[in-house]
């Protein structure tokens, strides 16, 4: 056979240098492309970068992640070193892919964002709370202070309020003398009350500087009481001040200071205290009651055993007395729930604190057993507050007959199960205040044997309708379900509605330092 002749091996060499050529740059091309785009997102032409980023965030299937989740390591290096415009172009983009946190990117970077949105517009502001809420606990104090000044001076009052609360739940119980040194705009007058409540749960708490006698009156009053919290709670002896204060003090409304007497030890604030009394002051009467318990028992005593008394009447003396005896106890359990009071959580509560396990038990599937919905509430609550089990739940669920019992029941099945407890607490949240004027005690008693951290939240805002029945509903739950807060500051006195407001501020100042 011929040899080819030198001509044909030419061309054959040629063919398959070509065809060489084309597999190798078809290979590097997709590498190509990527450099290209790494370099685009850092250009200083806002078009450029979008080009790049359409690239990066294109996928090559609709299963694959997009293009960006191979070059994050790339992209960081080039960021660093990039302008402000295309790092936030970038935080933008793979934010939207969920290529962007605290978990997955520097955190040199993030701060960097961080600071630029609290410098921003309003969304930019908005963002910037929202970083901050995230933020680990491990970046620097400084730098979370030096975030929330720039959000403070915003002039936003909602931006303010957000920044400052978030930096709260940053620093915690255990920091919080970090917040000592943030400036709060003169003309924020709740936000600094707030912000002295905070300060006074420090441990120990930080003193406030006390204005001189004449600047007093130019303070808010919301500011006011703030800094007599303050005082009380970080002087050993803040009798002498708070009744300067006092004296000092002209024109109405006044700050409650029969609320803040009570929790004074010594003959002096309880003089204090009698003299307001006889001015007509209706909260130093309640003030007067809570310093001498041993009155307040002997009352609810007769409450309790007094049958002309309504059934939540006795019931809450009974919360307020205890030890109770086995008979007091039952007799109460006994009591009938009229036109669904909404004690049924009460009663629950006090069966399981008076009652063994046994009898709890027992007492769950009595009233489970029952035609009347509302004992079958109260048993519902019960069977959650016991960690009763779930079949225990489910009959009931299946023989009522009534869509609130069933409600209930359904609900309680799955918060008691570990797989759904999540799914309950979201749906708990909506039934918190789903119906109802101020929020659903039944379904808070059942979150709250579950640690939901927001049902908390529920519990430390004002009332909304009915103050009275709003303010012991709080009081009760806080008492079981945070007992330290209970101790720390007591039971709310009626008599005024700025002081049962302050005491429940007070609780929100602690809820913030404890919420992440």
């Amino acid at each position: 056979m011929a040899r080819p002749s030198l001509r044909f091996r030419f061309v054959l060499s040629l063919l398959a240098a070509l065809l060489l050529g084309a597999v190798f740059a078809w290979a590097l091309w997709p590498l190509e492309q990527g450099r290209r785009a790494l370099n685009a997102i850092v250009d200083d032409s806002a078009e450029v970068r979008a080009q790049g980023w359409s690239h990066l965030l294109s996928r090559r299937s609709q299963q694959d992640p997009p293009r960006a989740a191979r070059h994050l390591s790339a992209i960081h290096r080039r960021l660093s070193t990039g302008s402000d415009e295309s790092l936030l172009d970038a935080a933008d983009s793979l934010r939207i892919s969920e290529l962007w946190s605290w978990d997955q990117t520097p955190y040199t970077l993030m701060k960097r964002e961080m600071l630029l949105r609290s410098d921003g517009d309003a969304e930019d502001r908005r963002l910037a709370v929202r970083l901050l809420r995230s933020a680990p606990h491990d970046i620097s104090g400084d730098f979370v202070l030096r975030v929330t000044d720039r959000l403070l001076e915003t002039g936003d009052s909602e931006v303010q309020r957000q920044g400052y609360e978030a930096a709260v739940a940053w620093v915690g119980r255990s920091r919080v003398n970090l917040l000592d040194d943030i400036s709060i705009p003169d003309d924020a007058a709740h936000l600094r009350r707030l912000h002295r409540l905070v300060l006074s749960w420090a441990n120990p708490p930080i003193p406030p500087d006390i204005p001189p006698k004449e600047s007093i009156h130019e303070l808010p009053l919301d500011e006011v009481e703030g800094l007599l919290v303050q005082l009380l709670r970080s002087e050993d002896d803040p009798y002498e001040s708070i009744r300067r204060i006092q004296q000092d003090w002209e024109g109405a409304p006044t700050p409650p200071f029969a609320h803040l007497y009570r929790e004074i030890d010594g003959t002096d604030a309880e003089r204090a205290l009698i003299q307001l009394a006889e001015r007509g002051d209706p909260s130093a009467r309640y003030a007067l009651d809570a310093r001498h318990p041993e009155h307040e028992r002997d009352r609810t005593i007769t409450i309790l055993e007094d049958p002309r008394e309504p059934p939540w009447r006795q019931r809450l003396a009974a919360w307020r007395v205890t030890p109770l005896d086995h008979e007091q106890i039952h007799n109460v359990l006994d009591l009938p729930f009229h036109e669904m009071d909404g004690g049924m959580y009460l009663a629950a509560l006090l069966a399981e604190r008076e009652l063994d396990p046994t009898e709890a038990r027992a007492r769950a599937e009595s009233w489970l057993r029952s035609l009347d919905p509302a004992d079958q509430i109260a048993g519902l609550v019960l069977a959650v507050l016991i960690d009763a089990h779930a079949d225990l739940i489910q009959r009931v669920s299946d023989a009522s007959q009534d869509p609130e019992v069933r409600r209930l029941a359904s609900f309680a099945n799955m918060l008691i199960d570990d797989t759904q407890r999540d799914a309950a607490f979201e749906l708990g949240a909506q039934l918190l205040r789903q119906n109802h004027e101020d929020f659903d005690p039944h379904i808070a008693a059942m979150l709250l044997r579950h640690d939901h951290a927001q049902t908390l939240r529920v519990l430390t805002t004002r009332p909304r309708g009915n103050w009275r029945t709003a303010v012991e509903r709080r009081a009760i739950l806080i008492e079981r379900f945070q007992p330290e807060w209970h101790e720390s500051i007591g039971r709310p006195i009626g008599g005024d509605h700025r002081g049962i407001e302050l005491h429940l501020d007070r609780l929100y100042a602690r809820w913030l330092l404890e919420s992440r």
